[in-house]
Order: C-alpha cells, then sequence, then structure tokens
C-alpha cells in the first residue's frame, strides 16, 4: 500500500491545520519528516527565502538615506603650512567647523522619504510572494519523493510478480502445459519491468536531490499528506476576488507605482528654488608678528543662507520630469497586467484543481476493475481458459492504474496548495506553521530614523 494512498482511516484528518499536524508528528519517530516539519525547515532556511529577506532590509536602509536629506551635515577640516621666507620659516595652522543644513529643497527630501517607503511595501509583498513560491516548491517537493518512493515500490511488485509469470512458464512448458513463446513473453515483460524499476530508483534519487536543494535536508521517512479542504476556496468567483484584493504580487506593483509618482514629484524638486544654511567657525594661527598685516591669528564665526533660483538646466530636469512620468505610466499598466494575469492564474489552478480530483476519482474505479481482471485471467489460467499473455496484459493494466492513482493523488494535493498560492493564501501563517515567522518591521524599525552607527543591531 502506497503512502499517498492509504485509506482515509489511516491518514490525519483533512480539516486538521498544518500546525495541529504538526502535533501529531511529535509521536512518530524522531527521524520522521512530516509536511509541516519540512516547511520549517525550509521557511528557515531556504536560500531564496533568506536573500528576499535580505532584499528588504536593503529596502529599508534606503529610507534611512531618503531622511538624511532632513539632516545637517557636520564636518571638520584642519591645514598646516609652512612657508620659507627671507625673515624665517612662517608657520600656519588653519582648523574649521562647518555645518551645512537645506532649509527648503523643492520637497526632494520629502518625496524622496515617501517614494522608498512606498519601495518598501512593494519589496514586502515581493518577500510574501517568494515565501509563497518556496513553501510551494517545497510541497511539491515532498511530494514528489513520496510519490517517487511508491512508484518503486509498485515497480518492485510488479517484478516479482512477472519473476513469478517467468518461473510458473517455465514450469508449465516442462509438463508440455505451455510453450516457449510464453516464456520469452513473461522474459520480455520481466526485462522491461528491470529496467523501468531502474528508472523509478533514480527518479527518485533526483527527487530527494531536490528536496534536499529546497528544504535544507535529507528526506527521512516521509508521512501522507492531506488535501488542505479547510483552506480552499469554495467558489471561483471567491477566489479570484482573493487573489485581486490580498495577492502579494499585485500589492508589490501597486506600491511601486505609489512610488513612482513619488519619483515624479521629487524629480520636479529640480525646478524649484532651493535655500541653505551654512555656519562656519574656524581658528587660525601663525607666527607672523602681532603688528603684520598679513597676521590671520584669531577665530572668526560666519553664518550664510544660500537661496538658489534654477532657469535654466540645459532641459535636463524637464526630461526627467517627463521620463518619471512615463514610468508612472508603465507601472500602471504592470499593475493592470498583473491582474489579469493573476485572474488567470486562479482560472486554470481551479480548472487543473477540478481535473486532478476528477482523475484521482477514476483511478481507484480503475485499479479495482484491474485487479478484478487480473484475479480472474489467474483463476482462468489454473484451468487453461487463459494464455500467460492474457495475464501479463492483465498485470500490465493493474500496473498502470496504480501508477496513474498515485500521481493523481499527487497532483491533486499540489493543485490544491497551488490554488491557495494563486489565491495570495499560500503563507505560513496561513498554513500555521509551527515557526517563529520572521518580522520586517523588526529592522524597519531599527533603521528608520537612525542618525548614526553602521552596526546592524536588529534581528535577522
Amino acid at each position: 500500500m502506497n503512502k499517498l494512498t492509504m485509506p482515509a482511516s489511516r491518514r490525519l484528518p483533512t480539516r486538521l491545520p498544518i500546525a495541529m499536524l504538526a502535533v501529531v508528528s511529535m509521536a512518530t519517530p524522531s527521524l520522521a519528516d512530516t509536511l509541516p516539519v519540512a516547511l520549517t525547515k525550509a521557511y528557515r532556511t531556504n536560500p531564496d527565502l533568506q536573500a528576499a529577506r535580505a532584499a528588504l532590509r536593503v529596502s529599508d536602509e534606503e529610507v534611512a538615506i531618503a531622511r538624511s536629506g532632513y539632516r545637517p551635515s557636520l564636518s571638520i577640516d584642519a591645514t598646516a603650512s609652512q612657508t620659507d621666507q627671507d625673515a624665517g620659516d612662517i608657520g600656519q595652522g588653519r582648523i574649521g567647523l562647518q555645518l551645512d543644513q537645506s532649509l527648503f529643497d523643492g520637497s526632494v527630501t520629502r518625496n524622496g522619504v515617501r517614494g522608498a517607503l512606498a519601495r518598501v511595501d512593494s519589496e514586502r509583498g515581493t518577500l510574501i510572494n517568494t515565501e509563497q513560491e518556496v513553501l510551494l516548491s517545497a510541497i511539491a517537493a515532498y511530494l514528489d519523493v513520496l510519490r517517487d518512493s511508491d512508484v518503486v515500490g509498485i515497480r518492485e511488485a510488479n517484478l516479482d510478480f512477472l519473476n513469478q509469470q517467468v518461473s510458473s512458464a517455465q514450469t508449465r512448458f516442462d509438463v508440455g502445459e505451455d510453450t516457449n513463446t510464453a516464456i520469452a513473453e513473461a522474459q520480455a515483460r520481466q526485462a522491461d519491468a528491470t529496467a523501468q524499476l531502474a528508472r523509478a530508483q533514480a527518479q527518485e534519487s533526483i527527487s530527494e536531490a531536490t528536496y534536499r536543494q529546497i528544504i535544507g535536508k535529507a528526506p527521512e521517512q516521509l508521512q501522507s499528506v492531506e488535501i488542505p479542504e479547510s483552506l480552499l476556496p469554495t467558489t471561483l468567483p471567491g477566489a479570484i476576488d482573493s487573489a485581486l484584493q490580498t495577492h502579494p504580487r499585485l500589492a508589490s506593483v501597486q506600491a511601486l507605482g505609489e512610488a513612482a509618482r513619488f519619483d515624479m514629484n521629487r524629480t520636479r524638486g529640480a525646478l524649484r528654488p532651493t535655500l541653505g544654511l551654512s555656519a562656519r567657525v574656524e581658528r587660525v594661527e601663525d607666527d607672523l608678528p602681532s603688528g603684520d598685516t598679513r597676521r590671520q591669528d584669531g577665530t572668526n564665526a560666519s553664518v550664510t543662507l544660500q537661496l538658489r533660483v534654477p532657469l535654466y538646466q540645459a532641459g535636463l530636469a524637464s526630461a526627467r520630469v517627463r521620463q518619471s512620468h512615463q514610468l508612472v505610466v508603465q507601472r500602471d499598466l504592470q499593475t493592470e497586467a498583473i491582474s489579469v494575469q493573476l485572474q488567470s492564474g486562479v482560472e486554470s489552478a481551479w480548472a487543473q484543481l477540478n481535473a486532478a480530483r476528477a482523475a484521482q476519482s477514476a483511478t481507484e474505479t480503475q485499479i479495482t476493475a484491474a485487479q478484478l481482471a487480473r484475479r480472474g485471467k489467474l483463476n482462468e489460467q489454473d484451468v487453461g481458459l487463459a494464455t500467460t499473455l492474457d495475464v501479463l496484459n492483465a498485470q500490465q493494466d493493474v500496473l498502470a492504474a496504480e501508477l496513474a492513482s498515485i500521481n493523481a493523488e499527487r497532483d491533486t494535493i499540489v493543485a490544491s496548495y497551488s490554488l491557495l498560492a494563486a489565491t495570495g493564501r499560500l503563507q505560513a501563517d496561513t498554513l500555521m506553521i509551527p515557526v517563529e515567522p520572521y518580522e520586517p518591521d523588526l529592522h524597519f524599525d531599527a533603521v528608520n530614523r537612525r542618525w548614526f552607527g553602521y552596526q546592524d543591531r536588529s534581528e535577522r
């Protein structure tokens, strides 16, 4: 009996959320991998997901960079010189403290901060979408290993059956009840079954390698998986509405549209006047006598207000404004395109799930009928009413039905999670994965209004 198609009485209840399945997994051996355990491992260690989190932290810093336009800059400069003159060497030292503060920059900083915040929102949507993709890949990898393990088991059972048929054909030939043709037919099927078993074992190794790549460890004693019925949308219109309201891809591109609008306003700041304040304190010391008119020894302080009104900038600022306007248009069109793609994706996932359910139901009937036909052919073979070829063909039908059933069950479960992903709900909190969720606000709050310091003290 395969892991994907065991009776419902031996499976975990369909409507238990994944977190509750993890409780059940505590009763299994410590080496066993349940789906919640595998998803937890992927959520914590998958490099694609880790990279997406790092990309979000990069966007957080863009906000801090943009806010620097509000703040003053303070610097110290110093010079020392030695001049050889006829009267002797003259030394001079100069040290100054300079403060620069923008009072009005044409709203460049304000719109820059707003644009950076919008890009943070966009990157958060991208992170959630990456989380969906990683979790879906982890689920598919988990089910692929389960499926391929079952396929190997079925192929081994098929080879055992054919080995028995070769032996039986040889025995019947020895007593004159069968022919060399029957032996050759059985041996041909036996050789093909051996080759198919080798291919199945190779595919199992490939799936295990993919599992290690996505989840971060080798699969060990995988447990059966159920369809998350309680999480699935009940109607297609409801699924589409959910996708258009909450899907992270759409939220991400919408935030990029907002960022583009703020960027356009920021570029317009180059056409506006600017006002800045500079303050300087400078101390000068030299070796000249006190009566020498060249003597500069002393302390000086100055405050300067600078107003700058742009008149003509060679068309550069105007071109940038036009360019940023076209970027706004592009983002709006991308939003429409993503909306259409999401609706199409939901409809496709819905159809695939229905098709997989129908195929799974059909294969159950197919297995029952094929097994009944094989049993009948074996009984007929015992009384000489069926040939070895009849039995081999009946066995081939059983094999095909069992393989189709395993694939249909795997496809049904993957399609159900794919539908969740298409609606934007395949996330750690929705699946109730037993893991501490990644909190993007920790890093954002740590750097958003930070004035200085290059070390990252926030949690990753």
